[in-house]
């Protein structure tokens, strides 16, 4: 299906990237659970993706679903989605009668926890939505600029923020109704010096009732909800003391607080929840490039290995839409390959505490210029590599040399826990090296001591 998943277009407006039968449907005809990457804008530039979800057994019927439209009937992405599918003629448009199923149902959440988090996603979704450049120290180059876009930053701010209907925009993600009238609104605006009251026009939307809105980035102004307006130069502001001074939240908003009150601003600075969902929400429009890439797997590789993550917060820093980053729904993506340790087995890669401890020897053994040729070498085993109830202050000394039967022992035996480990191993522990170790050999050598580690949490399959 390459040929026909994928376009040519460096940006596409939808393209679909997955198309996978559901192993649990019994029925005749099977059910297709397919992924769209899908323009937030639809029309016009490029911009943020969204992913919109397919599943059924043809176009017309089944469940859509968008990651960022709860109200699915009136969902431009859903409906760019429904027609790249039918262009792609891999499901048929209607099934017969008697095989009908339900059409374009939605998917209602019935759990306490994924009611909570469709109401969370709605509640941080801003009414701004164009990307919005980093500022200039932020910047890397020319290259950056053409990307990112422009910064805008206009003093002093409009007390009255009128409405364009080019950029009008709701929350539930539906078109505005250009014929509705305009109505308006009290504001606040929170700039780096304080805060005032504004006027701002906005539309009724018919969808969900609620208001459309300007999105204000022109202005260099970010719109949360229409009633709470923040300024790009407070968010960058933030960002700027987080990068240098590593500033927590907590820290920057009770520093703004005292800073309104120096300036005798006309209003106090917002709440500090209120703060984390503008400013989580105004990154997410933010057109950040990092320079982080493999040489050889390129900008999105498929294996990353990252260090450990905060699992849970103190209960006086719980708030109501706080959630750690393992937090699972019924829209959490799933990992059918990965799978979780057995009851009573470590954690370990090497569960023979006996070869795990020979090889972190052999491959410490190595790293410190040890050859096969029987030569005795002093061989140090650190503290940390035994197990916690043997562990000690000191560490371990001994001498000890390894020929080359030893070590292809250890090798065949590391291949029957893991193939690639034991090629490894093979590859950069037994051969000597005369002339000394090169800098890629030692970072391989370094490599096999930490996956051999006790440390080491991830199970390979």
């Amino acid at each position: 299906l390459e040929s026909t998943l994928f376009s040519p277009s460096l940006d596409p407006t939808c393209v679909a990237f997955s198309h996978e039968p559901d192993e649990k449907d019994n029925d005749s005809h099977k059910k297709f659970t397919t992924l769209f990457s899908v323009s937030a804008r639809v029309s016009g530039p490029s911009g943020p993706r969204i992913l919109v979800q397919h599943s059924g057994h043809c176009v017309t019927g089944g469940i859509w679903t968008c990651r960022k439209c709860l109200h699915n009937s009136n969902c431009k992405h859903v409906e760019a989605a429904r027609t790249k599918l039918r262009q792609m003629e891999i499901l048929p448009d209607t099934l017969a009668e008697d095989d009908e199923e339900p059409k374009n149902t939605y998917q209602a959440p019935t759990d306490y926890a994924d009611i909570m988090a469709e109401k969370q996603k709605l509640d941080e979704r801003s009414i701004s939505r164009l990307p919005i450049g980093p500022p200039a120290w932020a910047r890397t180059g020319v290259a950056d600029d053409a990307t990112s876009g422009p910064y805008s930053y206009v003093r002093p701010l409009p007390r009255h923020f009128r409405l364009d209907h080019a950029t009008a925009y709701c929350r539930c993600g539906a078109d505005i109704d250009s014929d509705v009238d305009n109505t308006t609104l009290s504001c606040k605006v929170f700039d780096v010096g304080g805060a005032f009251e504004a006027q701002i026009d906005v539309r009724p939307c018919a969808t969900c009732k609620r208001n459309a809105g300007p999105d204000l980035g022109n202005l260099g102004v970010f719109n949360l909800n229409n009633t709470t307006l923040v300024t790009h130069a407070l968010f960058n502001k933030y960002d700027a003391s987080f990068l240098n001074s590593e500033t927590t939240f907590h820290a920057f908003y009770t520093a703004t607080q005292a800073e309104y009150a120096t300036y005798m601003s006309e209003l106090p600075f917002m709440g500090d929840d209120l703060f984390r969902t503008a400013y989580f929400s105004f990154v997410q429009l933010q057109s950040c490039g990092d320079s982080f890439r493999c040489d050889k797997c390129g900008d999105h590789p498929d294996v990353v290995i990252a260090d450990g993550v905060t699992v849970a917060f103190q209960r006086r820093k719980r708030t109501s839409k706080l959630r750690p980053p393992n937090y699972v729904t019924s829209s959490s993506p799933r990992h059918n390959k990965v799978k979780p340790p057995k009851v009573g087995q470590g954690l370990q890669l090497v569960q023979d505490r006996d070869l795990r401890l020979k090889a972190l020897g052999m491959i410490t053994w190595r790293l410190r210029g040890g050859s096969s040729n029987g030569e005795a070498q002093d061989m140090t085993v650190d503290a940390d590599q035994l197990p916690a109830k043997g562990r000690k202050k000191t560490k371990k000394k001994s001498t000890a040399a390894y020929d080359d039967d030893a070590l292809q022992d250890i090798a065949e035996r590391l291949g029957e826990v893991n193939t690639t480990l034991g090629e490894l191993f093979t590859a950069y522990v037994i051969p000597a090296a005369p002339d000394g170790l090169s800098h890629s050999i030692e970072n391989w050598l370094e490599l096999l001591l930490q996956v051999c580690r006790m440390e080491v949490c991830a199970t390979i399959y």
